[in-house]
C-alpha cells in the first residue's frame, strides 16, 4: 500500500517541478544573441558618414556628427606587425616655441602648453620640464612633477596603425605622433592612468574620473575623423553605450567642416618638416 501511495506522488512532484521549471529570459537570450553578433562583426569596421561623402556636399557651416556611422566593409590586416618605434618613431624636436626659447621638443611643449603655471626647466637647453602644475583629466587628480606624468595620444599609437594609419607613408606617420595643431590629440596624464589605458579603445578603458568620460569620448572620436580612421563593431557598441550610460550631451558631438579642413590642411603641411625614417626593413 506504501509503495502505490509513493509512486503517485513522485509523479505528482517531477510534474510540478517541470511545471515551474521557467525558460531562459528575453534578457539572457537577447545576451546570447549580442554575444554571437559581436563574434560574428569582430572583423567588421565603421567610417565616418561625412568621410565617406562627397567633399563637394559639405556645406562650411556644416555640423559634421561625430556619431554618424557606416559600415565600410571589413577590417583590413596590417601586413606589417606594428612596432611603435619604427612605425612612428619618437617624439622630436619639431616646431619651435617661444614658451621654452632654446626648445622644440614635443613632449616639452605639451607640457608648458598645459601647466596651470609657468613650467620650470632646469637642464641648460630648456628641453626638460621638470616642474608645473598639471590637471590629470582622465583622473581629476593634480600634479606638480614631471616623473609623475606621461604625454598620451587620446587615439593611441597602435590603435591609429590597425585603424588605419598602416596605409599611410612614414612622414604622416610621424607627423600623427608629434601633432601640436589639435589640442586634444597629445593631453597629458599621469602614468597611472596611461598605464591602464595602454593601447586600448573605449570598449576597454574609460577615465577613472567620470565626469571627464564624455569630453573622451567626444576627443577619442575627432581625432579619428580628423585623420579618417576607422572603428571596429566593439569599439561603436561601447561608445553608443557610454553616450547614453553617462548621459553625454549627443549635440555636442560635431565639429564643423572648416574646423576640419584647417587641421588636416595643417598636417600635411607638416609632413615634408618631419624628419624621422622608419627603421630598416
Amino acid at each position: 500500500m506504501k509503495r502505490l501511495i509513493f509512486f503517485p506522488l513522485f509523479l505528482i512532484l517531477i510534474s510540478c517541478a517541470q511545471f515551474n521549471k521557467q525558460p531562459a529570459s528575453s534578457e539572457h537570450l537577447d545576451s546570447k544573441i549580442n554575444s554571437s553578433r559581436q563574434v560574428a562583426n569582430s572583423n567588421v569596421e565603421f567610417s565616418f558618414k561625412a568621410n565617406v561623402m562627397d567633399q563637394d556636399q559639405l556645406q562650411a557651416d556644416q555640423k559634421i556628427s561625430l556619431i554618424n556611422w557606416v559600415e565600410s566593409g571589413q577590417r583590413d590586416v596590417p601586413s606589417d606587425i606594428y612596432n611603435r618605434t619604427k612605425h612612428f618613431g619618437k617624439f622630436i624636436k619639431f616646431k619651435k616655441t617661444t614658451k621654452l626659447v632654446g626648445c622644440k621638443k614635443v613632449r616639452a611643449q605639451v607640457l608648458v602648453r598645459d601647466s596651470r603655471i609657468p613650467a620650470i626647466s632646469t637642464d641648460a637647453n630648456r628641453c626638460t620640464v621638470e616642474k608645473g602644475e598639471w590637471l590629470d583629466v582622465y583622473s581629476g587628480k593634480v600634479f606638480f612633477q614631471d616623473s609623475d606624468l606621461q604625454v598620451d595620444h587620446v587615439v593611441p599609437l597602435k590603435e591609429a596603425y590597425v585603424s588605419g594609419a598602416h596605409k599611410w607613408s612614414q612622414a604622416k606617420r610621424c607627423v600623427y605622433n608629434n601633432f601640436l595643431d589639435f589640442k586634444p590629440h597629445l593631453q597629458v596624464v599621469s602614468v597611472f592612468e596611461n598605464t591602464s589605458k595602454s593601447d586600448n579603445t573605449p570598449a576597454e578603458y574609460l577615465p577613472s574620473h567620470r565626469p571627464s568620460v564624455c569630453n573622451y569620448l567626444k576627443d577619442w572620436l575627432s581625432v579619428k575623423l580628423i585623420w579618417n580612421l576607422t572603428l571596429n563593431a566593439d569599439e561603436v557598441d561601447a561608445i553608443e553605450k557610454h553616450i547614453e550610460d553617462f548621459k553625454c550631451d549627443k549635440d555636442s558631438f560635431f565639429m564643423q567642416p572648416a574646423e576640419i579642413k584647417s587641421i588636416r590642411n595643417s598636417a600635411i603641411s607638416l609632413e615634408k618638416r618631419c624628419p624621422f625614417k622608419s627603421l630598416p626593413q
